[in-house]
């Protein structure tokens, strides 16, 4: 079996916690949010919500009194993007019990560099996932100038939403805007967003967060590539459970991209 195309890249990693909200948290929120910035060197904080930042790892965390969500950038592994939200969900639970979880998600995003140009790619893809039908076709035709794919699947007991398609290097900022936070990310994903801000107030506390763009150079960008958005969550959960379901799900996400690569691309 030969490659037609280069290695995975792992461009960003996002994650998000749901659960039943308890006016506790109002109190104690100065305190987990001294208890994370051991973690975090940037945060603030208004009546509502804490987002911190850390250039350094181009992460950041955001928490509300019934979300937690995570994002990285371009992350070195997945173990210390881990590491991070087990920190995050502890920092919580110990000052606000963490119960009735409603949903818990990892998402993935990985691109997979080509050797040939966008028609070829897209020629590819469509030949493996679009069976043409003459009705079909008298309609829309046969030949197209981009398509994206949405799946939706379960497997080993997980919910899985996957989308794909060929990308130029121009369009990937699009689809993976640099520097973005855990409040920004929310909204590029059905799955795992939902969040509306609860509020506009000026930071109340704490050190003004730089913003991550300015941790992330120029990104170098494949000319042509397939672009992986794939996001493994679950409705039932237990919070001690939490790192079974990170290794499992991001373990899930990453083979779904390894396997349609070998699919589309290895002949």
């Amino acid at each position: 079996m030969s490659n037609t195309h280069g290695e995975l890249q792992l461009r960003r990693l996002v994650f998000e916690l749901r659960f039943h909200p308890s006016l506790r948290y109002y109190d104690e929120i100065n305190e987990i949010g001294d208890r994370l910035n051991q973690t975090y060197p940037h945060w603030q904080r208004d009546w509502t919500k804490i987002q911190f930042t850390d250039q350094a790892t181009r992460s950041s965390l955001l928490i509300e009194h019934n979300r937690i969500g995570s994002q990285m950038d371009s992350p070195n592994s997945f173990s210390d993007f881990k590491k991070r939200i087990l920190d995050g969900a502890k920092g919580y639970n110990e000052r606000v019990p963490i119960e009735d979880i409603r949903r818990c998600g990892i998402r993935g995003i990985w691109l997979c560099p080509v050797e040939f140009d966008f028609d070829e790619l897209l020629a590819i893809i469509q030949d493996k996932f679009y069976a043409a039908k003459e009705k079909l076709n008298e309609v829309i035709g046969t030949e197209f100038t981009d398509v994206a794919y949405i799946f939706f699947f379960e497997k080993a007991g997980y919910n899985v939403h996957l989308r794909m398609g060929p990308v130029k290097k121009d369009e990937i900022p699009h689809w993976i805007p640099p520097g973005g936070t855990a409040e920004e990310e929310s909204g590029n994903q059905k799955n795992v967003d939902s969040h509306v801000g609860l509020g506009q107030e000026e930071p109340s506390q704490a050190t003004e967060p730089s913003k991550l763009s300015e941790s992330v150079a120029k990104l170098e960008y494949p000319d042509v590539a397939v672009l992986y958005d794939i996001d493994c969550y679950t409705e039932e959960l237990r919070i001690n459970d939490m790192e079974i379901f990170l290794d499992k799900g991001y373990s899930i996400a990453k083979s779904v991209a390894s396997g349609v690569t070998k699919y589309l691309l290895e002949v």
